[in-house]
């Protein structure tokens, strides 16, 4: 198929247009920089050729003047004006008398405007004039006054002769280029095209592009070698493509059984999905009916336990008389104090079970930190000394304050204390500590010397009714909600707490409170 390009729209009409740019941007610049050069060799080439005119004209101006001969003065005047650049001439005496004076009309040209606008039109010249006698004295002077345009003739005329030469240059030069390229780039790049659109590239014994001549090893020799490239490797892949249809279409069957399947088995996992999810409700159902169960058991459970440690402390204080039998009243102990701690569990079960049903509720106090610590410790003190434990307290100045709920603090340091002298063997030592952290929090920290925990339980230790397993806490009561309470009660203050435990070393709790309830001393 062959197409006609239009003329504007061939390369080598573009390569002849950008030639022609850049030669006459190029050609341009360098006249400019010839023309100024000219003209700056122009400039002293005239004022050179004033300045021997003036010196011709010198002595016998000075003559004229020195004896006043008017007649020798307009002699003078007149023969300068002989030249076709000046257009006044005067000889004046030292009293500023003209003794002689004459101008001519200034000739039109067309160059004119030129001269205006890179030079001055009229520049005078003026030369002293001496006396032979005195040689001190200036008895005048000689001026005349010359017109620019008319001594940059020449100049204008050199000036119209380069422009016209290179216009004339650079056209010959454009034409010489279209015809150049013309030849050598659009009629092969037009034959290699025509070439091109007459292939075919699904025939697979089809013809190849043939190179033009003379063209095999420059760039229209690489653009045929890449099509044919490019058709031989259209080739492969429609064969490629027939093979892979057929593949497709066996695909295409197995496709669909197994789309059979797959649907199948969509059926099942979204029958799976939804027992799971009622396998879900029914355990959320499962776990708020406990918690609802412990929480009303915990309160059914406390009145009766209220009345057995109430009755067991008037009959071990022997409130209404003395008990006949010391077994008797050895019993009286133990029912009070298993029935105190069975409340103390109550209680804990009971504040869990609000926490996970969304009951529990906390107050804002006012605390001072070391007067909560030394309650704590003054109440627990009995049970140190019993114990033979070291206490180690180290409180800061001046007290730090929080915003928090003093009765849920309290019992968190209670447990914390609890637990560090229940797991310390006697001369053991536990330590507290309040401090001020970085971000304006609050830290207060219980570290003991006991038995520690293992590294593989303190993943699990603060889950609720988990208990370290070790035979030094088998000998312990407890049901394992301590360090889960107070975790709990913690996130409820947007705090946190950190266990650190070494298993025969000890272990330390710290309890840090946000700076939100960080309150000013």
């Amino acid at each position: 198929m062959k197409s006609e390009l239009k003329f504007p729209n061939r390369i080598s009409y573009k390569l002849v247009g950008t030639s022609v740019i850049l030669a006459f941007g190029i050609g341009l610049f360098m006249s400019m920089l010839q023309l100024i050069w000219d003209y700056r060799i122009e400039q002293e080439t005239i004022d050179h050729t004033i300045k021997r005119i003036l010196e011709v004209a010198e002595p016998p101006a000075s003559r004229a003047v020195h004896i006043l001969d008017e007649d020798l003065a307009q002699e003078v005047v007149a023969g300068l004006l002989q030249y076709d650049f000046v257009v006044e001439a005067r000889i004046i005496d030292d009293l500023d008398i003209h003794l002689a004076a004459m101008n001519k009309e200034t000739i039109v040209s067309a160059t004119r405007w030129i001269t205006k606008s890179i030079a001055e039109e009229y520049v005078e010249y003026s030369i002293p004039l001496t006396s032979s006698e005195l040689q001190s004295s200036k008895p005048g002077r000689l001026v005349i006054l010359v017109d620019c345009d008319a001594a940059l003739e020449g100049f204008f005329d050199r000036t119209t002769f380069v422009m016209i030469a290179g216009f004339i240059r650079n056209m010959l030069l454009v034409l010489a280029l279209l015809i150049a390229f013309y030849w050598m780039l659009t009629r092969p790049l037009v034959e290699l095209a025509e070439d091109i659109g007459g292939l075919e590239p699904s025939d697979m014994d089809g013809r190849l592009v043939k190179v033009p001549h003379d063209h095999e090893n420059d760039e229209l020799g690489i653009v045929a070698e890449r099509v044919n490239g490019f058709i031989l490797s259209i080739r492969n892949l429609l064969e490629i493509r027939r093979k892979n249809e057929e593949d497709l279409l066996q695909s295409k069957q197995d496709l669909e059984n197994r789309a059979i399947a797959l649907q199948d088995e969509i059926s099942e996992r979204e029958k799976a999905q939804e027992e799971a999810l009622e396998a879900k409700e029914t355990a959320e159902l499962a776990n708020r009916t406990k918690s609802e169960f412990l929480a009303n058991m915990s309160h059914e459970l406390r009145t009766p336990l209220n009345a057995v440690i109430g009755f067991s402390s008037i009959m071990k204080e022997e409130m209404f008389g003395p008990v006949s039998n010391d077994k008797y009243l050895e019993y009286c102990h133990d029912i009070h104090g298993a029935s105190s701690h069975l409340l103390e569990v109550i209680n804990d079960i009971l504040d869990v079970s609000k926490i996970e049903v969304g009951e529990f509720k906390l107050s804002a106090d006012s605390i001072d930190t070391s007067d909560l610590l030394d309650g704590c410790l003054r109440t627990m003190s009995t049970t140190f000394e019993h114990r033979g434990q070291v206490i180690v307290k180290e409180i800061p100045e001046p007290t730090l304050m929080l915003l928090a709920d003093s009765v849920r603090v309290k019992q968190i340091l209670f447990n914390l204390l609890t637990n560090a002298s229940k797991f310390t063997s006697a001369g053991g030592t536990i330590s507290s500590k309040i401090e001020l952290l970085a971000g304006n929090r609050v830290a207060i920290s219980i570290q003991d010397t006991g038995v520690g925990i293992p590294a593989k339980e303190l993943s699990n230790v603060l889950d609720p009714f988990v208990q370290v397993d070790n035979a030094f806490s088998k000998t312990h009561d407890g049901v394992g909600l301590g360090l889960s309470l107070c975790r709990s009660l913690m996130q409820m203050h947007e705090g946190e707490l950190l266990l650190e435990s070494e298993e025969g070393i000890g272990t330390k709790v710290t309890i840090i409170f946000p700076s939100s309830r960080t309150l000013e001393t």
